[in-house]
């Protein structure tokens, strides 16, 4: 199950938050930014009113034995679910304390960052807690409505990537740990579906944006990741852990914290999930400890929580937390034989700066993408590239590589085009374009795209190339159902030039291409050349005619689908 508001969150597995299935960060509420967006659905705002009506109740939480006559100072410390069970030992002592006639009484309750967010939005400032300690800093930057300051660096924890035993020795990455980018790029299921509503799914994609940042297929990775993780099938890195736990060597990989790992290991008294410190360093999770809307506190209230501060900063905290599995402020690290050995670099935090490039790069990623596919079948393409294949099985392999880079949100067609192929076109129909969730045949229209693409070895026709008619005709044929809320693309696939001398020019191609891209309908192409004998500068053309087009060359066996992924995974 997930992990919910609330919740008696131990240090186990299986505490994860219900979060939103896929990557996308598109809603109305955009403009306040994507963690916001990230709750906007009816169900979270229903779950918020329920929450902001209901008593602060802790599932598990005993009141302090309180005089008859003394009044209960209630205070309200908010955590990251995996620290509360740290964060109630630590301020056990304080509960009960007398203040004059008044006692102390301490709730620890648990929740989602991102849940507490949301809740500022809609709960008046008495109904925030007092103090404040998510899992990472990176909150801090989006509690754009709470009034918070820092107090101190409570625990830390490196982020890991986990897997099985069997899983992490199979691929290698016990000798040899990967670079984040190759670990989350899709070797092994990712498990964890929505990698930007957690500090620890955000903190692997800055590390990834932050590798890559010199690198020309810096946006490639981050998308990998992206898509390989929007497959994912566990609510939670904690979901993912008890699965793993319970998993072989086909179980999924998961980005969390060295802290979750420990916990896993120890419930299930048994060394069942590894720990692999990426080689390109890791970033740690900073749970700050943070006062909230202190300028509303009464002298008596401020007093009490003075008190639990002093708690929460002596050096008995630091001796709880590392009891825990977590790092304490100074770095000092977890009690325990089975503390995995750290063997690479930490990553120093990251700042609001990052995140926000950050989410304007994954916002032009997960724009949905709706997608027609040209596939030239002329005689040419049976021409061999190496011994095992010729050009039209590399179309057929790099097609569906690139079925993989869309989500089931996004759609896809597919036209076979060559001289004179059907009725005096020049092009026919493989399959519509249509979402890939959609029913197709008995099964969804991404499992008939990939028969299609199977049998394109088997359609090669007779004839010359007829490049200039087809991409006219598709160009025209996705304005007709245009999407203004997706990218709209062709993708040409061909190895030689155009040979269809009744048809129109390559001049008169590329004019009405730039007057279509001027409208309100925009229709990008990207064009992959084939082999050397592609007309390159006739592609180049025709692709920057449209907004964002661009033209590729692939004169190796390995290059197509890489060209594909790189086109695919690039909006600018």
């Amino acid at each position: 199950m997930g992990r919910h508001a609330d919740a008696d969150a131990g240090l186990g597995p299986g505490q994860g938050p219900d979060r939103g299935r896929g990557w996308t960060w598109r809603s109305a509420a955009h403009q306040r930014g994507p963690l916001v967006a990230l709750c906007a659905g009816g169900a979270v705002l229903l779950l918020l009113l329920v929450a902001a009506v209901q008593p602060r109740v802790v599932p598990g939480f005993v009141p302090w034995p309180f005089r008859q006559d003394c009044t209960p100072i209630p205070l309200e410390i908010v955590t990251a679910p995996e620290i509360r069970p740290a964060v109630t030992a630590i301020v056990e002592p304080v509960q009960g304390r007398e203040l004059g006639s008044s006692c102390i009484a301490v709730e620890v309750r648990g929740q989602d960052p991102v849940q507490t967010i949301a809740s500022a939005t809609v709960l008046p400032t008495d109904r925030w807690p007092d103090l404040w300690i998510p899992d990472s800093s990176l909150w801090v930057a989006r509690a754009e409505n709470l009034s918070v300051a820092k107090v101190r660096t409570l625990a830390t924890s490196p982020l890991v990537i986990a897997g099985s035993v069997e899983t992490v020795t199979d691929l290698g990455w016990a000798g040899t740990p990967p670079p984040w980018a190759t670990a989350l790029s899709g070797v092994r299921q990712v498990a964890v579906p929505d990698l930007t509503s957690t500090a620890e799914g955000l903190s692997a994609l800055l590390t990834i944006r932050r590798s890559a940042a010199d690198v020309p297929d810096g946006s490639r990775a981050l998308a990998s990741a992206l898509v390989a993780a929007s497959r994912g099938e566990h609510d939670s890195d904690e979901e993912a852990l008890t699965a793993i736990v319970e998993g072989g060597p086909d179980s999924p990989v998961v980005p969390t914290t060295e802290q979750k790992v420990l916990a896993a290991n120890r419930a299930s008294m048994a060394t069942a999930v590894a720990t692999v410190f990426p080689s390109d360093g890791s970033p740690s999770l900073d749970y700050p400890l943070l006062t909230v809307a202190s300028s509303h506190w009464p002298e008596q209230h401020r007093r009490a929580v003075a008190a639990v501060l002093d708690q929460l900063t002596g050096s008995r905290a630091d001796e709880i937390i590392r009891s825990h599995g977590f790092h304490d402020e100074k770095g000092t690290r977890p009690d325990g034989q089975d503390v995995p050995q750290q063997s690479n670099q930490l990553i120093p935090l990251y700042s609001a700066t990052d995140l926000a490039a950050l989410t304007d790069q994954i916002n032009e990623l997960a724009e949905p993408t709706r997608m027609l596919v040209l596939v030239d079948i002329s005689t040419s393409m049976s021409a061999r590239v190496d011994e095992d294949r010729d050009r039209i099985s590399l179309v057929r392999d790099a097609a569906k590589g690139a079925l993989t880079l869309l989500t089931d949100q996004d759609s896809m067609g597919a036209w076979a085009f060559a001289s004179r192929l059907e009725d005096g076109r020049d092009w026919t129909e493989l399959a519509p374009v249509d979402r890939l969730d959609a029913s197709d045949g008995g099964g969804t229209h991404r499992q008939r795209l990939t028969d299609l693409f199977d049998g394109l070895p088997d359609s090669l026709r007779s004839g010359g190339t007829a490049v200039y008619d087809t991409v006219l005709g598709a160009v025209e044929h996705m304005r007709e159902g245009y999407d203004a809320g997706s990218e709209n693309v062709v993708v040409l696939l061909t190895d030689g030039t155009n040979e269809e001398s009744r048809g129109i020019s390559l001049d008169e191609l590329e004019d009405q291409l730039e007057e279509a891209s001027g409208g309100s309908e925009p229709i990008r192409i990207i064009a992959v050349g084939m082999g050397k004998g592609a007309d390159m500068d006739a592609l180049r053309r025709i692709a920057e005619a449209t907004p964002n087009g661009s033209h590729h060359q692939a004169t190796e066996p390995d290059e197509l689908e890489e060209v594909l992924f790189d086109a695919l995974s690039s909006r600018t």
